[in-house]
């Protein structure tokens, strides 16, 4: 019987999770900024604020540009 944290589409609670379970090469640029950004802040967890920062800035390589 294969474990359920195998499934690949199982509703993470939190990127961590699915990057120990599945490795970074499955996670989106959002939920990998998320780790970094964790805990978030109140109201907002850490997955939001993670969209709204690639959403301004079209992806890491654009957040490089603006440096």
């Amino acid at each position: 019987m294969e474990p359920e944290a195998s499934n690949k589409s199982q509703k993470w609670h939190h990127p961590g999770g699915k990057l120990r379970e599945l490795g970074a090469e499955t996670l989106t640029d959002a939920e990998l900024l998320s780790i970094l950004i964790a805990p978030g802040i109140k109201g907002k967890p850490a997955e939001k604020i993670a969209e709204e920062i690639l959403q301004k800035f079209g992806g890491f390589k654009g957040m490089d540009e603006e440096c």
